[in-house]
């Protein structure tokens, strides 16, 4: 019989699934739903009124401990952004790349089209990154740059 998580059982296979599995399927914080499926990162923010430096670096330090020093590619989705202030864009396109391969960034409105390619065009990201229409876009972005 083996603990495991807090239950008794007599499967060594749940054990190891604990054991190698560390990632919990998703994580969800005050500013953010986080996931990684299939070798990808994705990240989708949640509503914030006004997306700040001190929350972009609490959106970031989650988001680090959730990979494990594990180098991902991500794919953002910008949909409940409302607004997010400059010194927040500097952040996430210098430091907020850490441990990051390329980057996708997945807009619906033209208004986040708009904050896409400021954050693009002004803030110039440390790692390869491209606004995308859909996930599909995304994800193919993300095959041709691994």
């Amino acid at each position: 019989m083996l603990l495991s998580a807090g239950t008794i059982t007599n499967s060594p296979k749940i054990l190891l699934n604990t054991i190698y599995n560390p990632l919990p399927m998703r994580k969800e914080t005050d500013y953010a739903v986080m996931w990684i499926s299939d070798g990808i990162f994705y990240l989708t923010f949640k509503p914030v009124p006004d997306l700040n430096l001190k929350i972009a670096k609490m959106i970031v330090a989650d988001r680090l401990l959730y990979q494990h020093e594990k180098v991902y590619p991500m794919i953002w989705d910008l949909r409940k952004i409302h607004h997010i202030s400059d010194d927040a864009m500097a952040f996430f396109a210098s430091e907020g790349t850490a441990m990051l391969k390329v980057l996708a960034i997945v807009v619906h409105t033209p208004y986040e089209h708009y904050l896409g390619e400021i954050f693009i065009q002004f803030h110039h990201p440390q790692i390869p990154t491209k606004l995308c229409f859909t996930k599909h876009e995304a994800l193919s972005f993300i095959v041709d740059d691994r």
